[in-house]
């Protein structure tokens, strides 16, 4: 049980749509009047702790709950052809400024980190100073998908490459006693609300629209398979991440570990918004209920 004015840190993981799941677990924290003091995130849990950590929190739930799945599809229909990744990621972060502006990480009223991964030697680069949004879009390059972030001599891709869990960061901001919550490994989620039919979203899902679109652009015809590029990247990388996720929370031992039930949501399918949101609403309220 956490004690009265103990510092506790988060480590919010890496796992793109399922990553929306620490929206849910943060609504049921400072609803039960848990505020974390600290903040660390990687990829998707690095864009959810910085809105918190800025004090745009609200501002993040209200952007999330009118977040269309076409409109969250668009976001990625932003090439880069023959570059490290296919998507520029310009629309993304444009799309994150309306709700958090830039301004340097050290100017917000929590402690923040934002973890990415040095491509070069494999090292986790944590980002506690600079500006916010470049640490941002470091952190959240899927290899292969968005393009790598220059900083400095280094060329960054995704924090969940090298720290998918990111628990050491949030005690190296000063926590005390850290919750971390991994939502790549976790069981199948319950729910399945989908905000569009399956039918409609998979008419307009996003692996589809970019395998098509790197058609158009490469002037290419190539034979469909069962399993497109993006998809095929996606499952990989999840692969790895769950894997190193693992490895990480066994070393780095956290005082508390939520896993919030959305095992079966893909990395990039936004229909499930709602379904993650409450995985994390269940995962939380469980905890707070047994004593955090």
């Amino acid at each position: 049980m956490a004690k009265k004015n103990e510092a506790i840190g988060i480590a919010l993981g890496s796992g793109g749509a399922r990553g929306l799941a620490h929206v849910g677990v943060l609504e049921v924290l400072l609803e039960r009047g848990v505020k974390p003091e600290f903040v660390a995130g990687t990829s998707m849990g690095a864009l959810v702790g910085a809105a918190y950590a800025a004090g745009r929190f609200d501002a993040l739930r209200e952007a999330v709950a009118g977040l269309d799945v076409a409109d969250a599809a668009s976001l990625f229909i932003d090439f880069e052809i023959g570059g490290a990744g296919l998507v520029k990621g310009e629309k993304v972060m444009a799309f994150f400024e309306k709700i958090v502006p830039d301004a340097p990480i050290e100017s917000l009223p929590i402690p923040f980190a934002a973890m990415a991964t040095d491509i070069a030697t494999g090292e986790a680069f944590l980002m506690s100073r600079g500006r916010l949004h470049h640490a941002l879009r470091a952190s959240i390059s899927i290899p292969g998908v968005f393009t790598p972030v220059r900083r400095g001599n280094r060329l960054l891709v995704d924090g969940g490459v090298s720290s998918p869990v990111p628990v050491e960061a949030a005690r190296d901001l000063g926590a005390r006693r850290v919750l971390a919550v991994n939502v790549d490994g976790g069981p199948p989620c319950p729910y399945s609300t989908h905000r569009l039919p399956t039918v409609v979203n998979k008419a307009i899902g996003l692996g589809e629209r970019v395998r098509d679109k790197i058609r158009e652009e490469l002037g290419r015809r190539t034979k469909p398979t069962r399993m497109g590029l993006v998809e095929m990247l996606m499952k990989t990388t999840r692969i790895c991440e769950d894997r190193i996720a693992q490895w990480e929370i066994e070393r780095s031992a956290p005082d508390w570990l939520l896993q919030p039930a959305v095992g079966d949501i893909p990395t990039l399918d936004f229909s499930r918004i709602d379904d993650a949101i409450q995985a994390g609403r269940d995962a939380a309220s469980a905890l707070v209920d047994a004593g955090l």
